[in-house]
């Protein structure tokens, strides 16, 4: 389902990350907050002789900033081979309303050709 309506998932992203700003937000924990944070471990990293920490917060600034972005595959090789379109759908919407937000399943009649 996904691979036919990218739209879905990129929704999902959208909400997922908007929720973790709220959260951040909330929390009175800002991008230039961490960044700062970073750059002192980099600085006392420089200091010590220690480049592990600081090439560590020089990766992390970069996600921070949007330089740089992780992507992590989760599930072993092929797990989701067996899956059909219609459960994955129905396993995301299951997750989100986990998370509080309320979704539906698309009916096949509803969907639009593209």
């Amino acid at each position: 389902m996904l691979q036919r309506h990218p739209e879905i998932k990129d929704r999902a992203t959208q909400i997922l990350t908007e929720n973790a700003a709220r959260v951040a937000a909330a929390q009175l924990i800002t991008k230039e907050k961490l960044i700062e944070w970073h750059n002192e471990i980099r600085e006392q990293g420089k200091k010590s002789g220690q480049l592990s920490p600081s090439e560590t917060a020089i990766k992390e600034i970069s996600v921070l900033t949007g330089h740089r972005v992780e992507r992590a595959e989760i599930g072993a090789p092929g797990e989701f081979d067996a899956i059909q379109d219609d459960e994955l759908e129905l396993l995301l919407v299951q997750r989100l309303g986990e998370l509080g937000f309320s979704l539906s399943p698309i009916a096949e009649d509803d969907e639009t050709q593209h």
